[in-house]
């Protein structure tokens, strides 16, 4: 990490690099929409067709595509679709034969991130063999296009609008950057302009050899990553003009691309479309304008410190007198939109993007043990000009002091160790875009905790059974009997039956209530593990009559 930067902007730049797991997180991960329920239910045996299916997510979404396979193999599109906020009604053909059905489906949620999944269901009875359909997936040639496009434009808002505007608030003259500053918002222009089609590609989960056709872009555009795209490339032009700029005029332009690239980033992503959005996606547009004040400086720094002179000791201490706010406020809303994502401390080992969440956090320990070293031992000699602070090589006999601007082992030092924060910058743009297709624990705690559905069925009665919560623990199963063909249903008694054969689980008996509104409730039954579960309803006819639906259930971790 280098022991030059021993200064007040030694350790803050190390406090915000330690914290950029918890600033860039929530605005590159990716946030993925959960299937809540559905009507008919995965699996489900339905006595006659349903004219529609609806599908009920925890965010609002938007239809892509809709196929329907039947039994016979074939399988069509489906156009007739109506969306309604976080649900979505599927209207399916008429007089559609008995036998198994897939329905797969495609839809992007209010963050643009586009989610897939198939629902089976039967008419009458399962066919032999019963009726499948992949779900769509983005090719692996389009994620990693994708994800070098995130990181493309990220560069280009950072180091690009960043630094243009560190030129104009901390360096009065930064001419050795400029030319770096000017490729950076050239990466992220093109990167804003290709993020358009990409998306597409992502959307309608296909190989990038489609750009080649409006289909993506066409697509592209109707998702809500095109506002960020939009903002995007305003901020990054709006940079670009305040260089052709001095003083004031050129001050309020990079001021303005800057505040513009907070609004980009919080246009879109799951922690903006978190509730309450309002909270959320202030937090993340304060996190997006504090990266860029960070990471924007870093590079406009190093070549004033190379080059030395009075210039470059002042941007030093303006930086280091202007940043401690800016490390308040990404401390605060960091922690804030951690805690909103990962909510539970064990999703941090229990998933992927608490895994590596953990791993940055890990780096933080590290990092601010760091910078507690270089504030106690090298901060107040850097600040001060002493040319051998402890742990340093005697500066060269030519040298001077980094106040009296000349090159000395503290500058040299200085220079290499903000160089290593690019380059950390690097890895961690490149790490964290990654998460683009990691579902956030929230996402997933959401899912978990709604309820999950299906139908069982026997010769003389079905029933709707839900489970709630879907997570290991104490439940609550709602049973509705209903008569199965002719006749009426008579209950005299109902009980709940689950085991779980694969984990050794003997079958657990409890005895339902009925709630007066046709419904029979078992409270306080414990199941022990996920997996997927036998559930049997036993019911009780007469005497000496009884029927009993049967079937499986999955309960999710």
């Amino acid at each position: 990490m280098g022991w030059g930067l021993g200064s007040l902007p030694r350790t803050l730049f190390r406090t915000i690099w330690a914290l950029v797991a918890l600033i860039l997180l929530p605005n590159l991960a990716l946030a993925h929409a959960q299937l809540l329920s559905s009507d008919p239910n995965d699996g489900a045996v339905l006595a006659s067709a349903p004219a529609a299916v609806t599908l009920t997510f925890n965010e609002p979404v938007s239809p892509i595509t809709i196929k329907l396979a039947r039994p016979d193999g074939s399988v069509s599109l489906i156009d007739t679709i109506r969306s309604d906020g976080s649900a979505i009604t599927i209207t399916l053909p008429p007089a559609l034969a008995n036998g198994s059905y897939a329905l797969s489906y495609r839809v992007i949620s209010e963050d643009g991130h586009p989610i897939g999944g198939t629902l089976g269901f039967s008419i009458g009875a399962p066919s032999a063999g019963g009726s499948a359909i992949a779900a769509d997936t983005t090719p692996q040639a389009s994620r990693l296009l994708i994800l070098a496009q995130r990181v493309a434009l990220y560069l280009g808002l950072f180091l690009g609008v960043g630094g243009v505007f560190a030129l104009n608030w901390f360096g009065r003259d930064g001419r050795e950057s400029v030319l770096m500053i000017r490729a950076f918002l050239g990466l992220g222009l093109v990167a804003a302009v290709t993020g358009i089609g990409l998306q597409g590609l992502d959307m309608l989960a296909v190989s990038p050899t489609a750009l080649e056709s409006a289909a993506p872009w066409r697509q592209g555009l109707t998702a809500t990553y095109a506002a960020t795209l939009a903002l995007a490339a305003i901020a990054m032009l709006t940079a670009l003009a305040s260089l052709t700029r001095r003083g004031r005029w050129a001050a309020v332009p990079s001021l303005l691309a800057l505040v513009m690239t907070g609004l980009a980033v919080a246009a879109s992503g799951h922690a903006s479309a978190a509730e309450p959005q309002w909270l959320m996606r202030s937090a993340v547009f304060v996190h997006a304008i504090c990266v860029a004040v960070w990471i924007g400086a870093l590079l406009p720094l190093t070549l004033a410190l190379k080059r030395g002179g009075a210039a470059g000791a002042a941007m030093l201490q303006r930086f280091s007198r202007r940043i401690l706010p800016v490390v308040t406020l990404l401390l605060i809303s960091g922690i804030a939109l951690a805690v909103v994502q990962v909510r539970k401390v064990e999703a941090l080992v229990t998933t992927q993007y608490g895994t590596v969440l953990s791993i940055k956090i890990a780096l933080l320990v590290a990092l601010f043990a760091a910078a507690a070293v270089n504030r106690a031992f090298l901060t107040k000699p850097a600040l001060d000009g002493v040319k051998d602070p402890l742990w340093l090589p005697p500066s060269p006999p030519q040298g001077g002091s980094v106040g009296d601007g000349s090159s000395t082992t503290v500058g040299r030092s200085l220079r290499i160790s903000i160089l290593l924060e690019i380059l950390i910058v690097f890895a961690i743009l490149i790490t964290v875009a990654n998460w683009r297709f990691t579902p956030p624990p929230r996402a997933l705690q959401l899912a978990a905790r709604q309820a999950v559905a299906t139908e069982l069925m026997s010769d003389k009665a079905m029933v709707e059974l839900s489970i709630f919560p879907a997570a290991p623990g104490p439940v609550t199963v709602t049973v509705t009997p209903m008569a199965h063909g002719t006749g009426d249903l008579t209950v005299k008694e109902l009980s709940v039956i689950v085991s779980n054969p694969g984990a050794g689980i003997e079958p657990i008996r409890k005895k339902a209530e009925f709630n007066g509104d046709g419904e029979y409730v078992v409270e306080g039954l414990r199941l022990p593990l996920p997996g997927r579960w036998h559930i049997r309803v036993e019911i009780l006819i007469s005497d000496f009559e009884m029927t009993a639906p049967e079937g499986e259930m999955t309960i999710s971790p």
